[in-house]
This record gives structure tokens, C-alpha cells and sequence, in this order.
């Protein structure tokens, strides 16, 4: 548990972890001594400038996908630094190796930034703490700091840190620097809307898929099937101004605006090579990897010793491939240009981004060229300009749409947009894997479980096996294994990742030993936690919780999972009216430590809950000789509004360090609804989605 007392950072310390997270010590902060090269701000890392005028300015190194982590982060400073949040701009930091990962993904933001964003502002209200002693005349421990002034203590005498910030700049890092203990926190544990709220009513956010330049062109985009290349294209459209772009398993079409590209996509003749995975369907891998569960595979996780025991179940799971399917398509703007290579794109993932880009153009004696300049301290050619993301779920990880882009920007020599179809959305993802599963439970006649053993295939280690191993529940010995059979679909993070399918076979399996030796499903999974677990407090309220709104009619199922440094409990609540059952309420309890925003986490929680339901309830994708079946929502449906239930959403009041949240809505679920299905029907499932629908 993280110590509540003021956590103490000498400079040392602060320095390594600086460099660890990436964080640079910006004008305004050298050591020994400083000299600024601005008397109008303090610089106090990558993160962090105070401007004369007292605003803050705080560069946002991590993705804002709708998680509100732009609001969450900006809290870390007006805490630390004293500072009203409408004191701070935030603004989305472009690509610079100076903030270390600026990948966003695996819940892990709060987490990696939690201690170096807040020491940055612990050290600027520092040296801002000293520097207005000094301008009051005053010891420093007479002083102390208040929504962005040094204040005289027990007095009304205040100076603003506009006014102190040529000063601070001149001072060294002080040897100790104290962060806030959670006692003292006024800003973290406080509900706070996303700062861009009234931006967003009002349509004034600016996402990817908005960035206008001078000069741009835009593209539309249609890609091969999977192990296919392009052999020809004949475009049916008469335009003068259109363009063709031909890259080795896709062709695009320019035009002065993006309805005319696509529209002359659309009519083109395409011809493919064929597919190298022609002959491959969900059939054939379903048959290869149910025949790979007879046979053990490689160690994945073991923990524990064998034993013997009374009892087993062996039961067999199927997880198909899942979209992302996030609002704003791929797309990406790139211009080039005399000064290089700037591109704007929705990404989690800014480094491959630039990555990918610099891959493409810098070759033969370029490359050379860039690697002394760049030796020489010159600015990098290629910059990468993050952009607010309207919807990601781990898709954007991925640069394939940005190596597109750049290398239609290059056949033009100019601007362009590449917008992708929702059809190309759709069918061109890297999808959450096919994967199948054994699970070998054997238990003794209470139900005590004595060895849990899980077999997974799936064409992705993590992907496929990622998860398996948190297993709450008391247990003898646990294993994982996996085999890994690559296929022709490829496959990437989806929003919770191997955890999104793994909780729903662990859970399913607790349910079936509950129910083989004749104990509640409820009862048996609390018996079996320690009291004194996370694991236990956040079942036992979600229980509790649900209980108290449950109607007279209603059944419940429960699911528990743990992952992401967070620890989360679902209640399914089914109504049943003539043989016809309804999901109508869903109480979830999460645990993940210190709620910076609480606000943010329920909404995570809600939105995980209907990601999850996705998965659940028909959305699927299907790959014959490499082309997926489906291609928009009226084959591939999302849950509505009139789908939705009610969500309730309680937090653990924890002290203990911040875990993750944006994945943690999602894995308990499906296994939370299956088990409730069985409460009301007797019909037990082991596909996601469900083998047929239960509604």
C-alpha cells in the first residue's frame, strides 16, 4: 500500500526518474544554477511551463482516445503545483523523445505518470515557493502557495507565480522535493468534467479526421484481401484532376475532395493475385486449433505444485475475431514540404508513427544524411503532430494507415488526407484473435480447487494467453499453456486484451464448480478469496450492491477479474417475463487504487461495460480465402442505446497507488451475463459471442 505520508524525492532520485519517463529539465531549470533563456516562463521538464502571465501550460504526452486522461493528467498538476484547472491549457504534445513512451495503451498512463508528472509541478511550486519568500521578504516557511500565488501565511500578502517566474528560473532544484500526501489532496479524488466539454457540445474539438492545410489533397483507399497484391486497376470515372496511386496490396485514388476519391474508388475495376490463404475460412481454423487442445503446449505460466484430487470438469471455449470499430476511421494527413515531413494523425502509438514514416522516406544516401544531422543536433525532419482520437480501443497502435499516407503524399509530392471507408474500417483491422481454449479443472468434493489448468491456441501469445493467469481464487496449482498457429487475419490489442475473453472462461468454469457441488455460484466465490483480499472487498460490494436494487423477479450472474493493477466485480441482473429474459441492470465495483478522477473512471466503466456487451451479443467477424465477410453495422452490430442497460458504478475508496481503468470495464462482463443466462435459462455458454442469442 502506498504510504499516505508526504513521499519524499531527493534530486538524485528525481533525476533518474526523469530520465526513466523521459522527462528533460527544460530552460529555466540547469544544474548547478540556472540561467533562463525566457525570462517570460519556467520550464519545469517536458511537461510543465508557468508563463508570466500566471497560466500553466501542460504538454499532454499521452493519447486522449475519450478516456478523459486530458482532464485526469492536468489534475496531477493543479494539485502539486497549487494551481486552479482553469489555470492550466493543455495542450497534445508532438513526437519528441524527451517524454519517453508516449504510447498509450494497456491502461498504463496514470500509472507511468502518476510520480513524474507530479514531481515536475512539486519542484516549479518549489522554486516558485522560494522565489515569492524572497519577494515578500519573508522565510520560506512562513509562506506557502494558493490557486497560483505565494501567500503569507496567517496574512493577506500574496505574490502570483506570473510575476516570480524570471526568479524561480535563476534557482537550483532543491535537494528534497515533497509530493502532497493523499491526506492533503484537494483537487485528486474530486469529480471533474472533461476541460473540453463545452469544445466537444459545440463541435469545436478538432480530431484527425478534421485537419485542413493549405494546399491538401485527399484520398480514398481500397486494399487487397489478405495475401493478395494488386495486379491492375481501371478507373470508370472521367476526371481529369483524379489521380491513382498504386502501393503493393492496395490502390488509392486522389481528388480534390473526399467524395470524389472514394466515389472513383468505388467504380474502379480491381483485379488481386490471389490469396495465399485461399482455402482458410473460420472452419479450417477452428478445426486446426481444436485438434491442437488434444496435445499440451509450451509454459505460459506455472505456479504451484500438482496434486492429487476427487473430481474435474474439462471444458472447451471459443473466442471469434472482434473489430474495433472506433467512430472516426483510419485516416492521416501528411505534407511535405522544404522543411520535411509533417503529419497529423489520431495515433496512440506517436513513435511508430514517426517510425514508420521515416522508414519509408529516408533511403539510399538520405538516410545517411539525416543520421549526421541529426548527430550534428539538427531539428528532425519528420514531426509528428498527435491529434485528438475519436475512438481507438487499441486499433491505433498499429501505422499501417499512416504508412499509406506517406507514400501517396510522396507519389504526389504534396498534401493529402487518406480517409478510409467504414468498409476498409471493417475489413482491414487488426482484429481481437480467434483463439480456443481447454480448461482442466480438477477440485475435491467441497469444491476446493486443486489444479487449474488452461490450454490456449490463438495466433498471438500475449493476445491469446494474456490474463489467463489471474486467477483469484484459492487454488493448489495453476498452469497456462498455448500453442501458437499464426493465420492469415491479422491481429492486434483489443480493448482489454487477452483479458477480454480470459476472464469469461475463468469465471464460466468458477460457475460450473459451484454449481457441480451444489453451492451458490455467489457463495462459493467469496469462501473461496481471502477476506482480507481486493479481490473479496470488491465481489462482496458488488453483491451487496446489486441486491439492494435487484427486483423480485430478477436473476444474477456474477464475474470477478483482476488485471491492469486494478481489481474489478460485475452483477448481471436478468429479468424474466413469459420465457423472454432482459439484461436490465449491471453494478459494477472497481478498485484501482487512488481515484484521481472518479468521475472518469465511472464513465470508463460504463463505456467497458458496453464494449464488452459487443462481444457478447453477435458482433463477429468471418474471413473466408482472406476477405472478411462483414463490411459496415448492418452485418456487424454494435449494441444501441435501447440495448443498454442500466449501469451502476461504485468505487473503492483505496489508498493504495493508482491502477489502471480504461480496460477494466470489459472482461467481467461476458462471463458476469453468461452466468446470469444460466441462473434464468439452464443453457450454459462457451463462445463470444453467445452461440445464439439469449434475448
Amino acid at each position: 500500500m502506498e504510504n499516505c505520508d508526504r513521499v519524499i524525492v531527493d534530486r538524485r532520485q528525481f533525476i533518474k526518474l526523469s530520465a526513466y519517463s523521459g522527462a528533460s529539465l527544460a530552460i529555466g531549470i540547469q544544474l548547478p544554477g540556472c540561467s533562463s533563456k525566457n525570462d517570460n516562463e519556467l520550464s519545469v521538464g517536458a511537461w510543465l511551463a508557468i508563463k508570466s502571465d500566471g497560466s500553466v501550460v501542460f504538454n499532454l504526452s499521452k493519447a486522449e482516445l475519450g478516456q478523459n486522461i486530458k482532464t485526469s493528467l492536468a489534475m496531477l498538476v493543479a494539485e502539486e503545483l497549487d494551481v486552479n484547472l482553469s489555470q492550466i491549457t493543455v495542450k497534445l504534445a508532438q513526437f519528441d523523445e524527451a517524454y519517453g513512451s508516449m504510447s498509450t495503451a494497456g491502461s498504463a498512463s496514470i500509472r507511468e505518470l502518476w510520480q513524474p508528472i507530479r514531481k515536475s509541478a512539486a519542484i516549479a511550486r518549489n522554486l516558485l515557493l522560494q522565489a515569492g519568500a524572497a519577494g515578500l521578504s519573508l522565510k520560506v516557511s512562513q509562506c506557502d502557495t494558493q490557486d497560483g500565488y505565494v501567500v503569507e501565511k496567517d496574512a493577506q500578502n500574496k505574490v502570483s507565480y506570473g510575476s516570480l517566474v524570471s526568479i524561480a528560473a535563476t534557482l537550483d532544484i532543491p535537494e528534497k522535493i515533497e509530493l502532497k500526501s493523499n491526506r492533503e489532496f484537494s483537487v485528486l479524488g474530486k469529480e471533474q468534467a472533461s476541460l473540453d466539454l463545452a469544445d466537444k457540445v459545440r463541435g469545436g474539438v478538432e480530431y484527425g479526421i478534421d485537419k485542413q492545410i493549405d494546399g491538401l489533397k485527399y484520398a480514398a483507399i481500397k486494399q487487397a484481401p489478405f495475401g493478395a497484391k494488386l495486379k491492375s486497376i481501371q478507373l470508370n470515372v472521367n476526371d481529369e484532376k483524379l489521380k491513382v496511386v498504386k502501393l503493393k496490396k492496395a490502390v488509392a485514388v486522389v481528388a480534390d475532395n473526399y467524395w470524389s476519391a472514394q466515389r472513383a474508388i468505388d467504380r474502379a475495376s480491381v483485379e488481386w493475385s490471389e490469396s495465399k490463404y485461399q482455402g482458410e475460412s473460420d472452419g479450417s481454423i477452428r478445426q486446426k486449433y481444436r485438434e491442437l487442445l488434444d496435445n499440451p503446449g509450451k509454459s505460459f505460466f506455472s505456479q504451484g505444485e500438482k496434486a492429487a484430487a476427487g473430481q474435474q470438469i474439462i471444458s472447451d471455449f471459443e473466442i471469434a475475431s472482434q473489430a474495433h470499430v472506433a467512430m472516426e476511421p483510419m485516416n492521416c494527413t501528411v505534407d511535405l514540404n522544404d522543411e520535411g515531413c509533417d503529419i497529423w494523425v489520431s495515433t496512440q502509438n506517436p513513435a511508430g508513427v514517426h517510425a514508420a514514416a521515416k522508414a519509408i522516406l529516408e533511403t539510399g544516401i538520405s538516410k545517411w544524411f539525416n543520421k549526421i544531422a541529426s548527430f550534428l543536433g539538427a531539428e528532425d525532419s519528420i514531426r509528428v503532430h498527435p491529434m485528438m482520437v475519436g475512438g481507438a480501443f487499441g486499433r491505433r497502435l498499429q501505422s499501417d494507415f499512416v504508412e499509406q499516407a506517406v507514400i501517396i503524399a510522396a507519389s504526389i509530392e504534396g498534401a493529402v488526407k487518406l480517409i478510409w471507408s467504414r468498409e476498409e474500417d471493417i475489413q482491414h483491422d487488426f482484429y481481437r484473435p480467434f483463439t480456443a481454449h481447454r480448461l482442466i479443472c480438477d477440485y475435491s468434493e467441497s469444491g476446493e480447487v486443486v489444479n487449474w489448468q488452461h490450454r490456449v491456441v490463438g495466433p498471438s501469445k500475449g493476445r491469446s494467453a494474456g490474463g489467463a493467469s489471474n486467477f483469484p481464487y484459492k487454488h493448489k496449482f495453476l498452469s497456462v499453456e498455448y500453442h501458437l498457429e499464426k493465420t492469415g487475419v491479422p491481429v492486434g490489442s483489443w480493448r482489454g486484451i487477452g483479458n477480454s475473453h480470459n476472464a469469461f472462461i475463468m469465471e464460466s468454469v468458477v460457475d460450473q464448480i459451484a454449481n457441480a457441488v451444489g453451492q451458490d455460484p455467489i457463495a462459493y466465490r467469496l469462501a473461496n478469496l481471502p477476506q482480507d483480499s481486493r479481490a473479496y472487498g470488491v465481489l462482496n460490494r458488488a453483491v451487496s450492491e446489486a441486491k439492494k436494487v435487484a427486483g423480485e423477479q430478477s436473476y444474477l450472474g456474477v464475474a470477478l477479474h483482476q488485471g491492469f493493477g486494478s481489481y474489478c466485480a460485475q452483477v448481471a441482473e436478468l429479468q424474466k417475463k413469459n420465457e423472454t429474459i432482459k439484461l436490465v441492470r449491471v453494478t459494477c465495483v472497481v478498485d484501482c487504487g487512488i481515484a484521481v478522477n472518479p468521475l472518469a473512471i465511472r464513465e470508463q466503466i460504463e463505456g467497458g461495460v458496453i464494449f464488452g456487451l459487443s462481444a457478447c451479443l453477435g458482433a463477429e467477424i468471418n474471413v473466408r480465402n482472406g476477405i472478411v465477410q462483414q463490411s459496415n453495422f448492418h452485418d456487424y452490430p454494435i449494441p444501441t442505446m435501447h440495448d443498454a442497460p442500466i449501469i451502476d458504478v461504485h468505487i473503492v475508496d483505496s489508498e493504495e497507488k493508482p491502477g489502471g481503468i480504461g480496460e477494466v470495464g470489459v472482461p467481467p462482463i461476458a462471463p458476469a451475463l453468461a452466468n446470469a443466462i444460466f441462473q434464468a435459462t439452464g443453457k450454459r455458454f462457451t463462445r463470444l459471442p453467445f452461440e445464439s442469442s439469449p434475448f
